[in-house]
C-alpha cells in the first residue's frame, strides 16, 4: 500500500514526482535479509541466450558476465538500462534450476540481460529481490564499474544502504520543478506571517535565488519580528526583503555622511583657461582668490 497521496496534477504542490524511487529505498526486514549486507552484488550483465530463458534454465554458476570492449560502450549500455528501468521498460523472469531459483531482467536491449548474483529457495524471494533491483536500478550509486583482464570492462549493481535524508536530498525531480514546488512551500510559510516579497524584490532574483532569499528571510524572522517597532528593525526588514543579510553593515541610504575638510576650493575653467577660483572654509564665509590676468 502506498501511503503517499500523489494527487492528480503533476504541477500541483501535493504531487510527488517519481514516488516509486522514494518508496523503493525503503527496505523491510525480510527484504534486508535477502539483499545481504551493504556492498553485496545484486545482479550482473550477461548475454541473453547463455543466461537462460523461460522454460530453459541453466546452471547459475555457469553464467558468465558480459564483457564490453571499451569503456564508452559500457557507459552507453548502463544509460539505456537506467532509462528502461525508470520508464518501466523491463520485465522479470524467474527461472528454476533443480532446487533453486534465480531471475533475469530484460530491457529494450537485445544484447544484454541482468542476472541475479545469488539463488533463492523459492520464486517469491526471487521476485522480491528482483523488484528491489528494478525499483532502484536507476540510481548512480548502485553501479560498480571496473576493468578486467584483456582490456575489457564490466559492471555490477550492488546493494547500498541509504538513510532517509539521502533519499529526500536525491534528485527525485527536475531542477525547474523542484524550484517551483519549493516556491509554493516558501510562499505558504510567508503568508502564515502575512509577509510577501514585493514585485520589485522578485525582479532582482533568478528563480533559484528567490527561494534562497525567502529561506534567509524566514530564518531571520525571529529577529525581524522582535525588532519590528525599532528604528533599525525597519532597515533589517527591508534588507531581508531585498535578499541582503540583515546583520550586514551596509546602509539603506544612497549617500555617506562624513567629516569635511577644513577648506575646499572650486574653479571655473573654459578652454583650458581659469576664469574663477574660490577658496572656501567649510564653516566660514567664502573668500575670493584673485588670479593673475591672462590674455
Amino acid at each position: 500500500m502506498n501511503f503517499l497521496d500523489n494527487g492528480d496534477d503533476p504541477d500541483g504542490p501535493n504531487y510527488v514526482p517519481d514516488v516509486r524511487k522514494l518508496w523503493g529505498n525503503y527496505v523491510a526486514g525480510d527484504l534486508a535479509g535477502l539483499l545481504g549486507p551493504a556492498g553485496t552484488t545484486l545482479v550482473f550483465p550477461a548475454a541473453p541466450g547463455p543466461a537462460g530463458t523461460p522454460g530453459q534454465a541453466v546452471a547459475p554458476a555457469d553464467i558468465a558476465a558480459l564483457d564490453f570492449t571499451n569503456w564508452s560502450d559500457m557507459r552507453d549500455a548502463i544509460a539505456i538500462l537506467k532509462s528502461d528501468l525508470l520508464e518501466d521498460r523491463s520485465s522479470v523472469n524467474v527461472l528454476q534450476y533443480q532446487e533453486c531459483f534465480y531471475y533475469t531482467i530484460t530491457t529494450s536491449s537485445t544484447d544484454m540481460v541482468l542476472v541475479s548474483k545469488r539463488t533463492f529457495a523459492n520464486a517469491g524471494d526471487a521476485q522480491k529481490h528482483a523488484a528491489y533491483v528494478v525499483g532502484n536500478g536507476m540510481g548512480d550509486s548502485l553501479y560498480s564499474l571496473f576493468s578486467i583482464a584483456g582490456d575489457k570492462f564490466t559492471f555490477t549493481v550492488d546493494y547500498k544502504t541509504v538513510d532517509l535524508q539521502t533519499v529526500l536530498r536525491g534528485e527525485l525531480e527536475e531542477p525547474a520543478l523542484y524550484h517551483k514546488r519549493r516556491k509554493y512551500f516558501l510562499d505558504h510559510l510567508l503568508s502564515r506571517f502575512a509577509e510577501r516579497f514585493t514585485d520589485y524584490a522578485l525582479l532582482q532574483f533568478r528563480p533559484g535565488d528567490i527561494n534562497a532569499a525567502e529561506e534567509r528571510y524566514l530564518s531571520d524572522y525571529a529577529v525581524l519580528s522582535s525588532t519590528r517597532g525599532q528604528a533599525d528593525g525597519f532597515g533589517k526588514k527591508w534588507k531581508g526583503l531585498i535578499g541582503a543579510p540583515i546583520e550586514s553593515r551596509h546602509s539603506l541610504c544612497n549617500f555617506i555622511v562624513s567629516k569635511t575638510d577644513p577648506q575646499y576650493s572650486y574653479s571655473l575653467k573654459i578652454g583650458g583657461k581659469t576664469f574663477l577660483a574660490r577658496l572656501k572654509d567649510s564653516h566660514r564665509k567664502t573668500r575670493r582668490v584673485r588670479l593673475p590676468r591672462r590674455c
